[in-house]
């Protein structure tokens, strides 16, 4: 038979152990919705970067037919763009030359 002491600091025990998982569970709901956000920020930052890369792409094409068109160098002048006009290959290389942008 258990003495009154004894079942008083097992039932403390025992609810002292049902907080605790409580306590692990909501933590555990609130790490997964915070991680819910950073994924969903880490997608906004990934696509960021893919926009990015795009526009460079665009901008470097567009220097390269501005070689020959002053409209296009005065756009990109206009956006703050400098273009640098490589000098013509020489007979031993072969290639075009192309204006590459610097921002």
């Amino acid at each position: 038979m258990m003495k009154p002491i004894q079942f008083y600091i097992l039932i403390g025990l025992g609810a002292g152990c049902l907080i605790l998982s409580i306590v692990g569970i909501a933590l555990a709901n609130s790490n997964q919705k915070l991680q819910a956000e950073l994924q969903s920020q880490q997608v906004e930052i990934n696509r960021g970067n893919a926009s990015q890369q795009v526009g460079s792409n665009i901008i470097r094409d567009i220097a390269s037919v501005a070689g020959s068109s002053q409209a296009l160098r005065d756009v990109l002048t206009r956006a703050g763009f400098t273009l640098k006009v490589n000098p013509a290959p020489s007979p031993a290389t072969s290639g075009s030359s192309k204006a590459s942008p610097t921002p």
